[in-house]
């Protein structure tokens, strides 16, 4: 029968030769994938579709007769045909592209659901008619490749219910402004709300979701080359940038002829639609990407990204936007004959101006009409809003008049109940909020008029948090196996939103997009890059700006809006930005890959553009060294398998032997019985993140907790400051990764770190110390590192179950990973870690901190104002050229101030 040929017809003058092969061919993935899938009695379609494609692209490329040959061992066939094929370039670009998706769904329903032999032969036509039709995409770069997998994940996510309270949070703080503003004396200069936060976090899926209820006039403004979802308005971008150069009276009358087009047109196709009651819902779902238009995206070469994706707009979004942009235009042109209106802009009487018969023709009363015909809705004060998406291209470099315009005729609209939100990805935070003595209005500088503050309350985890919500998928979590935390589903529920539409790529397309996005869209690290090494160290080694001078506020407001740090507050006067990194195993995968062979550029860059200007909040002495020094160990032995690498679980013995000095081992006679004891624990941390909360040392559960979910999290603690007794907290794991999760198994490393100079002997631990980390007897390993010791030395004991070992020094006599020039660079690191005040000087500072001290003594001690009894400290810290600017300590023996010492006469 395999010999048998039968013509189907499925188009007029269209003819597919059906080879019975062919179907056995599929039979044979569906019980292929059916035996060796790990979801039993469920197709998961998304998990089956890039085998499945790539098997059917194969399968398309031969020849019947060729299938022929082997009838019964299609793998066989297919091999065959693989010889000089790229095989991971084609299956990178069918996981990444969404043109086959819905189609390639179609025929894997139609086989796994045994349908009839034409219904097949019908779907498999389809699928090749539109592999055929796919333009070349061998011109186009990887990022673009990406392009249209992000889009259709993006407008899946959108499908997905909200998760979380944000819209709750942006309502609530709606309200109690409502309240501000309902005071006719208030002296709010505009309801305009910048949404700040870095990229990934929701700000658009915030503003859409409260459109839902509310009626949105929404617009986003794309450049060409620019990518992103929603989709751009290129016409409306295009019209209101061809007035950033125009004369400042010009912008305002292209702003209100904007704004009033947008208006009139809303009105325009509520009449059209005929219920005002049901005309939200019904125009939120009009302007939204719909999947057929997305389905139809084709990448190409010969024309920007930006305006290929504006396509997947739906047409009456497309539709609507030409429209306002030809309204806009025509009324321009019939306001600009007025010859009122110029004069007051010139006197900057914009009072006036506001009051003009042809503001409120065309703004004020059509605004009003429209108002009166929409529904109420749960939020007080709020009726209608205006977006601008990406408003950061109202701005061009220094010129911020256009943006300051928008502003301004906004601020007419004040008493209506209709709000602004301006958002922005990566734009700098002073644009859209900046310090008040930068503001483009005059009233703002002088603090006559006030601002709304912004809103940057985006949650993370918020996948995770929905499971953790529900008794069931908690219980189903909290026993979820170690080894699943390295999986696709696991790496990209844990952080931002964004993460989860990258699902289905492949761990090295996962990790390759969110090292993209970390670099702030570039496709490699440059480790010169200060941005690029403060991004990427700050991810896994724990790093803050020191908020200290303008340029470390600058570093800190850029890493929000290009490199993936969150906002923590912003002083809505001075502009200051409190900013976090966060912990997101993905990002610290990603950071991880870009730091492999370039941990030493990577770290004179640290030390000579970041430590040494004091842009960063250092810390105490040795505690950023030794965070680098332990993910540096856990990284020197990234196994080479596929997957996320950098994330593999590894023996905590095997890290102890990367960490310690091999010479050292044979010195302390219980070293090895210490290594023994950790070889079978697991540990996976690939980053430290910090707490401000001490640890609660009467709840042991709450420990236990704690050290699971760094587990969970891939994470490390540096504990809060003023902790007692340990600096730094890594979970370890002594159960079966392959098995349910088991809590009795969890143990902890404590680590403190000192500097004491000397070496000193009696060292002893305190079982009683260790109380709150004893679970059912497991092993407890207890480091303390010595660093200030400039002799290596390895010091073990062990009493019960506490492991306890200490090193003394640095460098490569104490830590077997080293390599020389890294461990040279490290000590600036080191020497750069203390404040720069030392020595008298920093008895001053903190003698003016006046209640240090609690005690008359202490508060004014006569060394303070006796020169005789002050006591110099014999460190001096002096710059080094030869190692580049960095600092290094010199006793005052050799330090003669840039002269050698006079030898002394006989």
């Amino acid at each position: 029968m395999h010999g048998h040929h039968t013509p189907i017809m499925l188009e007029p003058n269209t003819e597919i030769i059906a080879a019975n092969p062919i179907r056995d061919n599929l039979a044979f993935i569906r019980d292929y994938v059916f035996t060796n899938s790990s979801v039993t009695g469920v197709l998961n379609i998304q998990e089956l579709f890039p085998e499945f494609t790539l098997f059917l692209l194969y399968m398309s490329r031969m020849p019947a007769s060729h299938l022929l040959k082997s009838p019964h061992d299609p793998t066989k066939s297919i091999q065959m045909e693989l010889t000089g094929v790229d095989k991971p370039r084609i299956e990178e670009r069918l996981i990444q592209g969404t043109i086959f998706y819905k189609t390639v769904e179609t025929l894997i329903k139609k086989v796994f659901e045994k349908a009839p032999d034409l219904e097949v032969w019908q779907a498999l036509y389809q699928f090749i008619v539109e592999l055929h039709a796919n333009p070349d995409l061998s011109g186009l770069s990887e990022q673009d490749d990406r392009i249209s997998s992000t889009l259709f994940g993006l407008q899946e996510q959108w499908k997905v219910g909200y998760r979380g309270i944000s819209v709750l949070a942006l309502k609530e703080k709606l309200a109690r402004y409502d309240r501000i503003f309902s005071d006719s004396h208030n002296n709010y200069y505009a309801k305009i709300m910048p949404i700040l936060q870095s990229s990934g976090t929701g700000k658009s899926r915030l503003i859409n979701e409260l459109g839902n209820d509310v009626l949105s006039m929404s617009f986003t403004l794309r450049e060409n080359g620019e990518t992103g979802f929603p989709p751009g308005d290129l016409e409306v971008t295009k019209y209101l940038k061809d007035g950033i150069a125009e004369t400042k009276a010009r912008q305002h009358l292209r702003v209100v002829s904007f704004l009033s087009a947008t208006i009139s047109n809303i009105i325009n196709r509520m009449d059209i639609h005929g219920n005002d009651q049901t005309f939200v819902r019904f125009w939120q779902k009009s302007i939204a990407p719909d999947d057929e238009s997305i389905s139809r995206i084709r990448l190409s070469i010969t024309e920007p990204a930006s305006e290929t994706l504006s396509r997947a707009r739906s047409s009456y979004k497309k539709s609507f936007c030409n429209d306002v942009v030809n309204t806009a235009k025509r009324l321009s042109a019939q306001l600009i004959h007025l010859d009122d209106w110029e004069q007051f802009l010139r006197n900057r009487d914009f009072v006036a101006f506001s009051k003009l018969s042809f503001i409120e023709e065309n703004l004020d009363k059509p605004l009003c009409s429209l108002l009166d015909r929409l529904p109420p809705n749960d939020t007080p004060g709020l009726k209608s809003f205006f977006v601008i998406d990406e408003a950061s291209h109202l701005v061009r470099g220094d010129n911020i008049s256009l943006l300051v315009t928008f502003r301004r005729v906004l601020s007419f609209l004040k008493k209506l109940p209709v709000w602004s939100f301006l958002l922005s990805t990566e734009s700098s935070i002073g644009i859209l909020h900046p310090a008040n003595e930068f503001d483009g209005s005059s009233r703002v500088q002088t603090c006559s008029m006030l601002r709304v503050q912004p809103f940057y309350g985006l949650p993370l985890d918020l996948e995770a948090s929905e499971k953790f919500s529900n008794a069931k998928s908690k219980g189903d979590e909290i026993a979820k196996p170690l080894k699943n935390y390295n999986s696709r589903s696991h790496m990209t529920m844990l952080g931002r939103p964004l993460w989860a539409i990258y699902r289905r790529l492949d761990a090295e397309g996962i990790r390759s997009t969110a090292l993209m996005k970390l670099l702030g869209g570039k496709n490699s690290f440059n480790p010169q890059n200060r941005d690029h090494v403060f991004a990427v160290l700050a991810s896994r080694v724990s790093l803050n700006p020191s908020m200290k001078t303008p340029e470390s506020s600058s570093l800190a407001q850029v890493q929000v809006m290009v490199h993936l740090r969150l906002i923590d507050r912003i002083d809505v006067d001075t502009g200051r930005t409190t900013t976090c990194t966060p912990s997101e195993p993905l990002v610290a995968e990603a950071a991880a890959s870009a730091l492999e062979n370039n941990w030493l550029e990577t770290l004179k860059t640290f030390n000579n553009q970041l430590l040494l200007p004091g842009l960063l909040d250092a810390g105490l002495i040795g505690e950023l060294y030794t965070r680098i020094i332990l993910i540096m160990a856990r990284d020197s032995f990234i196994p080479p398998v596929e997957g996320f690498r950098y994330s593999e679980l590894f023996s905590v013995g095997k890290f102890l032997r990367a960490l310690i000095a091999p010479a050292l081992l044979p010195t302390a006679p219980t070293a090895e019985q210490l290594l023994s004891a950790f070889e079978c624990a697991s540990g996976n941390f690939t980053h430290f993140t910090p707490t401000r909360h001490k640890l609660d040392i009467k709840d042991k559960d709450a420990i236990r907790e704690l050290l699971h979910g760094l587990l969970y999290s891939h994470a490390a603690l540096e504990l809060a400051k003023g902790q007692s007794r340990w600096d730094l907290l890594i979970p370890v794991y002594f159960g079966s990764p392959d098995d349910n999760f088991d809590t009795r198994k969890i143990s902890a490393i404590t680590i403190q770190v000192k500097n004491q100079k000397e070496r000193k002997a009696g060292w002893e631990i305190d079982l009683e110390n260790f109380k709150i980390l004893q679970n059912y007897g497991n092993p407890i390993l207890a480091i303390q590192l010595e660093l200030g010791v400039k002799t290596a030395a390895l010091e073990v004991q062990i009493v019960e179950n506490i492991y306890g070992l200490r090193i003394f020094g640095r460098g490569v006599k104490c830590f077997g990973f080293l390599e020389r020039k890294i461990a040279s660079v490290l000590e600036h690191t080191f020497s750069l870690s203390p404040p720069l005040t030392i020595g008298l000087e920093k008895q001053i500072v903190d003698f003016n901190e006046r209640f240090r001290k609690h005690t008359w003594s202490q508060r004014f001690p006569v060394n303070i104002i006796a020169p005789h009894l002050a006591v110099q400290d014999t460190q001096l810290v002096t710059l080094d050229p030869s190692i580049g600017g960095s600092l290094r300590k010199r006793t005052s023996k050799e330090c003669n101030f840039g002269s050698p010492p006079r030898k002394k006469e006989a």
